[in-house]
């Protein structure tokens, strides 16, 4: 009876079809003085190639119909696994193993990427959620500290750590649970679509942990913690951090233009804590304000640095120069590339003077 329903309104223009190509085949016959109650051959046969080709409609239109009730059918049949495997990994989330809440993670990632993205807003919003829930416990401990528990044993940097970008060991800090960790890659997926609108995460603590590709375009970081962190070929444009710290914390090929890091409201000295390490970056025309600064090999154009304690190392800029404390920097400290031609690329692109 649905099959019927569905193709009721075929048939009106099936049977007008078929009468008017009769009333043609007709009125072709009397033209050539053939009776349409005579005994010809040729006109029945006429006739019968006519009532073939309704048959003929009739049957495509019946598969052209059942085509597209397999289809809906098959849409709803997705969209009915793509919900029960979101439910599916929501109560994975809530697991108190660490391998189910992986595994609940890497469903949600799934479940966004799918065709449509339907759910992409949904699991980006549950996964920061769920980051500043599982770290609210380490977040609270780090706020006690002006900076991470052990991060000052680290503040003399070695020239051999800062030429070979080694990862900064950070022994006495526990290292970021893999689930924080993957949940934070989902959160900056350039794969997954977004809405339009701001997104902030609180809260969040990670300790030697690393990524790379993460989109974090315009993304709104309150007192995160960055100990001892790695960012490889990550966009951070337009970016916002505000309060927390950035204890030794590697971008290498990032792109942070526009980017602000911004002491906590209350902070006396004005600054963010830790330490900020920024090779073959862009920080053109952002603001960073942090405890120190060592930058190599990067775009500083229009930069402006809250606090004195930078080093600048084969830094360029294009013609706007940089303000250190509120006080233009010499040419020296960054030179003019305008009318330069670069001596190679990063991997995301960007030249290097």
């Amino acid at each position: 009876m649905e099959f019927v329903r569905r193709i009721a309104w075929i048939w009106p223009y099936v049977l007008a079809g078929t009468f008017l190509t009769m009333v043609i085949v007709v009125q072709a016959g009397m033209k050539q003085g053939i009776s349409p109650f005579g005994s010809q051959t040729g006109y029945f046969e006429a006739l019968m190639s006519v009532a073939s080709l309704a048959g003929l409609l009739v049957a495509g239109a019946g598969a052209f119909v059942s085509y597209q009730t397999s289809q809906e059918q098959l849409a709803q049949m997705r969209t009915a696994d793509l919900a029960g495997r979101f439910q599916k990994g929501v109560e994975l989330l809530a697991e108190t193993s660490m391998t189910a809440r992986l595994g609940g993670i890497v469903i949600l990632r799934d479940v966004a990427r799918a065709e449509g993205q339907q759910y992409a807003q949904t699991v980006r919003s549950l996964l920061i959620a769920y980051l500043e829930d599982q770290c609210r416990e380490h977040n609270s401990i780090c706020g006690s500290y002006a900076h991470p528990p052990g991060s000052t044993e680290y503040a003399q940097v070695s020239e051999s750590q800062i030429t070979h970008w080694e990862l900064i060991p950070f022994p006495k800090i526990e290292a970021a649970q893999s689930d924080i960790v993957e949940a934070f890659k989902v959160i900056g997926d350039s794969t997954i679509e977004r809405d339009g609108g701001t997104i902030e995460v609180r809260g969040a603590v990670f300790f030697n942990a690393k990524f790379r590709n993460l989109d974090m375009t315009g993304v709104r970081f309150t007192e995160c913690y960055f100990a001892g962190t790695l960012f490889r070929e990550c966009n951070f444009h337009n970016a916002m951090f505000r309060g927390g710290v950035l204890g030794l914390v590697n971008m290498i090929d990032c792109d942070l233009s526009q980017t602000v890091i911004l002491p906590a409201r209350n902070n006396e000295d004005r600054s963010a804590g830790g330490t900020l390490i920024a090779h073959e970056c862009d920080l053109s025309f952002g603001y960073i304000d942090v405890d120190a600064t060592i930058i190599t090999e990067s775009n500083v154009t229009g930069h402006v640095f809250g606090h004195t304690n930078v080093r600048l190392n084969r830094c360029w800029r294009m013609g706007r120069n940089i303000t250190l404390h509120g006080e233009t920097v010499p040419d020296a400290r960054a030179i003019d590339a305008t009318n330069l031609t670069p001596r190679r690329r990063t991997a995301r692109g960007m030249p290097v003077y």
